[in-house]
């Protein structure tokens, strides 16, 4: 199943999960279902030697990415472990998708890259009456998602004013540039980074 799915833990009780992806949501869920599972397992891209322990849980353990999964549970590791899984939760990000959005163009939306996007949030050609509240990601969610949504509201009051569509358009360009200076993936272009808190 995908994270976006799960609900609640009680389904893995006495199971062997395989936890793929160490994110918020991976992190989260592993949290929740490690008290009622028989063993769980993350499979993340972090380097070998993890060092931490979730809240005193020794059912937890950590491997490097999947090499494969077979039919019948069994999942093998890169890091050459191997477990006969009873359930694996895919916590590996979110596609951005908006069906019901026809910008004719000035807005692209790439499965995690919507672009181009003044500050995350708003489309030049369409500011600022279109914004994108809650697309970054990695940072405190919950805090830059309220700064957002102020900011919005005091646009749409006319209390701030955003640059011109050209000025904010130089400025995206700049954070692209940016990005690829530091060779971030443009699919990673959401995922908020130090250099751009």
């Amino acid at each position: 199943m995908h994270s976006h799915n799960y609900r609640v833990p009680e389904p893995f009780r006495g199971q062997i999960v395989v936890i793929i992806g160490l994110g918020p949501s991976g992190f989260d869920i592993s949290r929740e279902v490690a008290p009622i599972a028989k063993e769980v397992h993350m499979a993340t891209k972090i380097p070998h030697g993890m060092d931490f322990k979730l809240e005193n849980r020794d059912n937890i353990s950590y491997h490097t990415t999947i090499k494969k999964v077979y039919e019948d549970g069994l999942v093998t590791f890169e890091d050459g472990f191997s477990i006969r899984a009873n359930a694996m939760i895919h916590c590996t990000g979110y596609r951005y998708n908006f069906p019901f959005l026809d910008t004719n163009g000035a807005v692209s939306v790439e499965n995690k890259w919507v672009e181009p996007l003044y500050k995350h949030m708003f489309p030049p050609a369409l500011a600022p009456s279109l914004s994108f509240v809650g697309l970054t990601y990695l940072e405190a969610i919950f805090h830059v998602i309220e700064l957002q949504s102020k900011w919005v509201a005091r646009v749409l009051s006319g209390k701030v004013h955003l640059p011109t569509e050209e000025e904010m358009m130089i400025s995206v360009q700049k954070d692209y540039q940016q990005l690829e200076e530091k060779r971030v993936p443009m699919d990673q272009t959401h995922c908020l980074r130090p250099f751009q808190v």
